[in-house]
């Protein structure tokens, strides 16, 4: 359902610094010690909170464990540690996000979409956001379960309800679609715009095509500009690549054909790298 050239939908530059902090910290962790266990329990916790951090952002699962993994691998660890100790804890809040993106994608154990479902929907029902927000991700898209646009939408809205800026951001997405919802661009604009407000990558961005758009607001292509570039500002890549078809095409702001190319080249570059 995801058109990075239209709208940014679903789940969509990591802090390399804590990242770094994670990863080195993990050279300290002996699982066999009482007092390095609780200390790689407090590891994890650091681990899921960035998690929820970069979500905030309006960065998808994908790109977080994806780049996750690249630090692991880079400072050579090995994460059957972090499974393991998923595993073990598997009614922790914590635990089960982390399995669940494991299953979901096949990083760092086998690929298992119900699995994945699972997982989510036991952190939903112990009230996580996130594990709420990602059970409509597989109702939208079929992952692990049978694809229900109804019960994605009603997903999405508890998401929302518990201020998850992605969820919101969702609600925004099937309002303008129509996706298990009655289509109001109206309402779109608006939850576009609260996530936006939130520091959403993905909401700003679609608030920005709103206005190029026209979608629930009036026309205004310097103001679509305007939020494209927050979002560009923010590491989304839909955003860097969407200022370049602004340079390009002179739109809410003044042609430049090597600013546009400029934007091309560095939004490509990021697919390159899988950020």
């Amino acid at each position: 359902m995801l058109n990075n050239l239209t709208m940014d939908h679903h789940e969509n530059p990591y802090n390399s610094s804590c990242i770094i902090q994670i990863t080195d910290s993990f050279k300290q962790i002996d699982l066999k010690d009482k007092k390095s266990l609780d200390f790689f329990n407090e590891i994890v916790k650091e681990l899921y909170n960035l998690y929820n951090e970069e979500r905030s952002k309006g960065q998808d699962t994908e790109q977080i464990i994806n780049e996750l993994n690249q630090f692991l691998v880079k400072k050579k660890q090995n994460t059957d540690n972090i499974i393991k100790w998923c595993l073990e804890n598997q009614f922790n809040l914590m635990a089960q996000i982390i399995l669940a993106g494991c299953y979901r994608f096949g990083k760092w154990i086998e690929k298992d979409e119900h699995k994945a479902f699972i997982y989510y929907q036991m952190s939903a029902d112990l009230g996580s956001a996130e594990g709420t927000f990602c059970v409509g991700i597989c109702y939208e898209d079929g992952i692990g379960v049978n694809k229900d646009e109804n019960m994605a939408f009603i997903y999405y809205q508890k998401a929302a309800n518990m201020s998850h800026a992605s969820g919101i951001n969702n609600v925004g997405c099937c309002y303008d679609l129509g996706i298990g919802i009655e289509k109001d661009e109206c309402k779109a604009f608006i939850c576009y715009q609260k996530s936006a407000d939130m520091g959403h990558g993905g909401g700003t961005y679609n608030v920005g095509r709103c206005y190029e758009k026209g979608i629930g607001v009036e026309k205004d292509e310097h103001k679509a500009f305007v939020y494209y570039q927050k979002s560009a500002g923010m590491g989304h890549i839909s955003g860097i690549f969407i200022i370049g078809h602004c340079y390009l095409h002179g739109i809410g702001v003044k042609q430049d054909e090597y600013k546009a190319f400029t934007y091309y080249k560095k939004s490509a570059e990021m697919v390159l790298e899988g950020r």
